[in-house]
C-alpha cells in the first residue's frame, strides 16, 4: 500500500509539471487512464488514483464521450488578484451582534484546534443604515483576552486586538482566501440585504490566517452584499 501510494504522488507531480513547463498547454487532451497507465508503468488502481488527483486539483477535466483535457482555468497561476468595494457610502457602524463560545466541529478542524473558540459576529452597516456585509470570525481563545467581553464595542476592530494585546500584525500575514457565491441560508440572521427581499445570494468569502510558525490565528466567513462587492483578477504577460 505505501509504494502504490508513493508511485502515485510522483506520478501526479510529474504530470503537474508537464502542465505547468508547456508539455500539456491549457485545453489540450490529457492522457487517458490507460495511457498513465501505459506510460508510467503502474496498475489501474494508480492510473484512476492519478487522474482523480489531478481533477480535484483542478488540473484537468473530463468530458464524457470526449475524453480528459488540461483545464483552462487559472489553477495555481500567479494572479493579481483585487477586491472591488462599490459601495460609495463609508461604513457607518459595526454592529457587534454576538461574542460566545463554540465548538463546533467543523470549524475546530480548520482552526486545527481540539478546544473551544470565540465566534465573533458583526454586521456592517453603511449609508442610511443598509447592510454592506456580515461578518464571522472563528478565533482560537488563546489570541482573545477575556477582559473586552465587558466592553463588546473593543471587537469593532478585531486587528487592532490582535495587535494591542499581542503585538501581532495581522494585515502583514499570510493567507487563504477563496471566494464564490452562495444562496443566503434559511436560517440567516437577516433575511437579505435590501428590505424589499429581491437579493437572495451573496458574495461570499472565507479566510484563513496563519501565523510564521504556521498556527492558524483566524478563520473568517464573510456574506457580502454582491451589489456592494466585485473582484478584479490581472495577470502580466508570461
Amino acid at each position: 500500500m505505501f509504494i502504490i501510494q508513493s508511485k502515485y504522488k510522483l506520478i501526479t507531480d510529474d504530470l503537474i509539471k508537464k502542465i505547468a513547463t508547456g508539455f500539456f498547454e491549457k485545453g489540450d487532451k490529457f492522457y487517458s487512464e490507460a495511457e498513465i497507465r501505459q506510460v508510467y508503468n503502474v496498475s489501474s488502481t494508480t492510473a484512476v488514483k492519478v487522474m482523480d488527483n489531478l481533477v480535484r486539483l483542478g488540473k484537468v477535466e473530463r468530458f464524457q464521450g470526449k475524453g480528459t483535457f488540461v483545464s483552462k482555468n487559472n489553477t495555481n497561476e500567479l494572479l493579481m488578484v483585487s477586491d472591488l468595494p462599490l459601495r460609495t457610502e463609508l461604513v457607518k457602524r459595526i454592529e457587534i451582534q454576538s461574542v460566545s463560545e463554540e465548538s463546533n466541529p467543523k470549524i475546530l478542524d480548520k482552526l486545527h484546534i481540539k478546544d473551544s473558540y470565540y465566534k465573533i459576529t458583526r454586521i456592517y452597516h453603511i449609508g442610511n443604515d443598509s447592510i454592506s456585509n456580515v461578518n464571522f470570525s472563528y478565533i482560537p481563545k488563546e489570541f482573545i483576552k477575556v477582559n473586552h467581553f465587558k466592553t463588546p464595542d473593543d471587537f469593532s476592530s478585531i486587528y487592532k486586538l490582535y495587535f494591542e494585546d499581542f503585538k501581532i500584525n495581522a494585515y502583514n500575514l499570510p493567507f487563504k482566501q477563496v471566494n464564490s457565491i452562495k444562496v443566503l441560508p434559511k436560517d440567516f440572521l437577516i433575511k437579505s440585504f435590501d428590505p424589499d427581499g429581491y437579493l437572495k445570494y451573496s458574495y461570499y468569502q472565507e479566510r484563513t490566517t496563519f501565523l510564521p510558525d504556521g498556527k492558524i490565528l483566524e478563520f473568517i466567513s464573510d456574506y457580502m452584499n454582491p451589489e456592494l462587492f466585485a473582484q478584479s483578477l490581472s495577470r502580466d504577460s508570461l
